[in-house]
């Protein structure tokens, strides 16, 4: 898969999220939300988001089945920063091969 077809999965729609998030909309982007917090999950879609998930992310049964396709970018923009150092290295050990 080029990475012209591949999907930036954003992680967090906080203070940082935001910004990236709709940045990325303004380019046409092909984007993949996942938010823990249920009242940011729901602006996310106040906002125009339709493809996003609600999702523990400190969870890896929860993380495996995200749909990580080769080529994917990951992205951690979670407002909190140990939150963000334990997601990198949890989807480092299930999707070594992706770009996060």
């Amino acid at each position: 898969m080029s990475e012209m077809n591949s999907k930036m999965i954003l992680f967090g729609y906080g203070k940082f999220g935001e910004h990236i998030a709709n940045t990325l909309q303004e380019h046409n982007a092909d984007i993949l939300l996942v938010e823990s917090d249920e009242k940011r999950y729901r602006k996310a879609g106040e906002h125009g988001f339709g493809e996003r998930l609600l999702l523990d992310v400190t969870e890896d049964r929860d993380l495996e089945l995200l749909p990580v396709k080769e080529g994917d970018q990951l992205v951690c923009v979670m407002d909190d920063d140990h939150l963000n150092v334990f997601l990198v290295l949890s989807l480092r050990a299930l999707f070594p091969d992706n770009r996060i």
